[in-house]
């Protein structure tokens, strides 16, 4: 397979960071699927509802608070600039509709410090 060189420019580090992680997460490889096992059918089209549902409304205190506490206990800085990109000191700062994506922002930065301790731990 011929090699490709992909040059991309991040207004930071971290958000490269964060980028990568999204993608080496994507990368995992799935579980291989049972050649011998029934696709099954396509589920049949339906029409098209008038209003989107509504997604799943998170409860700060049963959803982020504890996600919080838990993250600060070890990557207090990620937890500090993920407040910050949603305008908030505080989790309670958060708006409700934005809970869910800061949860996975915040995932998401977590999971890209790993990364980055792992890649530090093989050179």
């Amino acid at each position: 397979m011929p090699s490709v060189q992909v040059t991309l420019t991040y207004a930071s580090l971290e958000d490269a960071i964060v980028d990568l992680a999204k993608l080496r997460a994507a990368a995992k490889p799935a579980d291989k699927p049972d050649p011998k096992a029934e696709t099954p059918a396509p589920a049949p089209k339906t029409a098209k509802k008038d209003k989107a549902e509504p997604a799943p409304t998170l409860d700060y205190d049963k959803d982020v608070a504890p996600v919080i506490a838990k993250a600060v206990a070890g990557n207090r800085a990620e937890v500090i600039e993920t407040l910050t990109r949603f305008g908030a000191k505080t989790g309670k700062q958060i708006k409700p509709e934005d809970y869910s994506d800061f949860l996975e922002q915040l995932a998401n930065r977590i999971d890209a410090v790993k990364a980055k301790a792992e890649t530090a731990d093989l050179t």
